[in-house]
Formats: C-alpha cells, sequence, structure tokens
C-alpha cells in the first residue's frame, strides 16, 4: 500500500518519479475542487472566503512538500520549488498589467479627480476588468509556464541512486 500521507504531508526525505506524479494528480484534482466548492459556496460570502483561504493555504502546503521531497531525490535544493513560484507570480503580474492594468493606472494619472468620484472609479474599475476578461484566455496559459516547467522536469529526471544529505533513495517503494 502507497503510504500517500507522507508524500502529501510531510516534506522530509525523498519520493520517486511515480509517487510524485501520483501526489501530483491528489494535489491537481484537490486545486480543481476548490474552484468548484468556492463556486458553489460563493466567493462573496464570508464562509467561502475562509474556506478558499484555508483550502488555498493547504494546497499550497501540499505542492511544496510534494515538489520539495522530489527535488531532494535528485538532489535539488528546495531554492527551485520558491523561484519557480517566484518566477510564477512575475509572470502573473506581468500578465495583468499587460492584461489592462497599464490603461487603468494611464486614465487616472490623466485624471486624478477620478480616485475621488466613487462612480467614475467603479466605472474604471469595471472596464478594466472586462479588458482583463477578454484577454484571460491566453493569461492564463502563460501563468502556468513556470509551474509546468517545473512539473515535467520532476516527473522526467531521475532521481540519485545513491543516499544523499535528504536521505537514503528511496528504493522498493511505489
Amino acid at each position: 500500500m502507497i503510504p500517500l500521507h507522507k508524500d502529501l504531508f510531510f516534506a522530509t526525505g525523498r519520493t520517486t518519479r511515480l509517487r510524485f506524479c501520483i501526489a501530483f494528480v491528489i494535489l491537481a484534482l484537490s486545486v480543481w475542487l476548490q474552484g468548484i466548492a468556492i463556486s458553489t459556496i460563493g466567493a462573496e460570502s464570508l464562509t467561502g472566503f475562509y474556506v478558499g483561504l484555508f483550502w488555498l493555504c493547504l494546497n499550497l502546503y501540499v505542492a511544496y512538500v510534494v515538489y520539495v521531497c522530489r527535488l531532494h531525490d535528485m538532489n535539488i535544493s528546495a531554492g527551485l520549488f520558491f523561484a519557480t513560484l517566484f518566477m510564477t507570480l512575475f509572470v502573473v503580474a506581468i500578465t495583468i498589467w499587460v492584461g489592462g492594468l497599464n490603461g487603468y493606472f494611464e486614465e487616472i494619472m490623466a485624471n486624478p479627480k477620478i480616485a475621488d468620484d466613487p462612480e467614475a472609479n467603479k466605472a474604471l474599475v469595471e472596464d478594466y476588468q472586462a479588458e482583463l476578461a477578454e484577454n484571460v484566455w491566453w493569461a492564463r496559459w502563460v501563468n502556468l509556464i513556470p509551474l509546468g516547467a517545473l512539473t515535467l522536469f520532476c516527473a522526467l529526471m531521475p532521481g540519485k541512486p545513491e543516499s544523499n544529505r535528504y536521505g537514503d533513495a528511496p528504493r522498493g517503494q511505489v
């Protein structure tokens, strides 16, 4: 029997490619179920906010455990996971900026009184959100490039067969 709790909740030791792939599928299902739960509960409600926040934190922790144990099997530190996480956040920031945020700030800078007028500010925010929604089809996929590259790297690269600074080789484990 596969001890999945170790692959999902304990960031010590090493894990094989197969166990990484199984844990990754479970993580992807959890992220998918989080989206369904939030849309069902309603993101506007306080309950939906807290459920979403808790589930997001849980998914981030599980992602940390899944990737770090696999990187440790290849004798690579967790720094690569954090670098990928920051690169993903950087790509998200760029896609938000290109997706229309620059137009929002240009309008505010051209007419600073909009910030003081609630109706005008609301209309400007709605215009920005509409422009961003038009660009979401490509932004979703661009944002996944760093994480996709790390996932392929972890799924395809073999681990070190000998013991390393992160523990013994995970021999004979499924």
